[in-house]
């Protein structure tokens, strides 16, 4: 079972920030291995680590920037206080230190002192650590070494182990209120209908994750006419795949539930992938059209009412501009 969550530390590795847990954990069965005190099988994980040697090892040793490293490893045989109704006290303290192939090091430390019931076995106990790696971390094949005292004991133990740091995804970052489609973008003619401004409060849209979203409309004071812009900044560039599926069949439901069709027509491509439609209605082709198109993480659909198709083409080339300059 899991003992109590030990003291988070923000450290810095290279200059540069990591943060870091770690957990003191023990079985309820088993025996020990060994006669001295000593650390083995440290293991870089995938997930937390469930129970002792209950673990999913990370594939290669490898990690992108961005990932959470698990790490764990077994304590042999450290000293405890045992009390007469059972429950007994342990005392470790593991000092953990980074290191790139260029011996440029790190360390920080976790302290556990803790009096732990009778039911708990003393003799098995694992140690799980994490580690969230930067975005900005650089490449590389690091050392994690691991020293570990029993304080009770008077002994300490050492183990380390390697992992390869790779390029991790590249995704965009902005906001969608004011890096898609802005108020000086319109002509002077329109005004903004502010009944029409919304930005999503949820993380969710249909199921799909999102960190940011936000959809902007305006309105010409006289004439029948609209531009607007719905966007979705999503955590990976898989989610915005699945998220520009779903804006798309969004969109040509919608429509034909307002009682209109729904042409699919040949436009450029902007971004990576683009669905463009062109509504009837009585069977005729009218000046509404609804674009959809995603660039890496971010997922957007144009819709452009009473402007001709040149004129939409301009808004959407805008819109993809403003995604690839972030």
């Amino acid at each position: 079972m899991k003992g109590n969550k030990l003291v988070y530390a923000a450290i810095s590795i290279i200059a540069v920030a990591l943060v870091a847990g770690g957990y003191l954990l023990f079985s309820t069965g088993g025996e020990p291995e060994d006669e001295e005190f000593g650390s083995s099988n440290l293991v870089f994980c995938s997930e937390e680590p469930v129970g002792y040697m209950n673990y999913t090892p990370q594939p290669d040793n490898t990690y992108s920037q961005g990932d959470k490293l698990w790490t764990y490893f077994n304590l042999n045989n450290q000293e405890y206080n045992l009390h007469s109704d059972g429950s007994f006290e342990i005392w470790v303290e593991s000092d953990l230190t980074l290191k790139t192939a260029g011996e440029e090091s790190r360390s920080f430390s976790f302290t556990l002192r803790e009096n732990l019931p009778a039911h708990r076995n003393p003799e098995n106990v694992y140690l799980a650590h994490y580690l969230t790696i930067p975005e900005n971390l650089p490449p590389d094949q690091y050392t994690l070494e691991v020293n570990v005292s029993d304080k009770l004991g008077g002994e300490n133990a050492s183990i380390s182990g390697s992992f390869t740091l790779v390029e991790g995804e590249k995704k965009i970052s902005l906001d969608p209120w004011d890096g898609l489609l802005r108020s000086e973008d319109i002509p002077s003619g329109f005004v903004e209908d502010t009944q029409n401004e919304w930005e999503m409060q949820d993380n969710t849209w249909f199921g799909v994750p999102f960190e940011k979203a936000a959809a902007r409309y305006w309105m010409h004071s006289t004439e029948d006419k609209s531009i607007g812009v719905m966007g979705f900044v999503c955590p990976t560039e898989s989610d915005g795949q699945t998220m520009f599926s779903r804006l798309s069949e969004y969109w040509r439901n919608y429509m034909e539930n307002q009682g209109y069709g729904a042409s699919t027509t040949s436009w450029p491509t902007y971004g990576e992938e683009t669905e463009s439609i062109q509504l009837t209605k009585g069977g005729e082709n009218i000046s509404f059209y609804v674009v959809t198109f995603r660039t890496n993480n971010v997922a957007v659909a144009i819709m452009a009412v009473g402007h001709s198709r040149s004129e939409t083409e301009n808004y959407c080339a805008l819109v993809e501009r403003r995604i690839a300059n972030q």
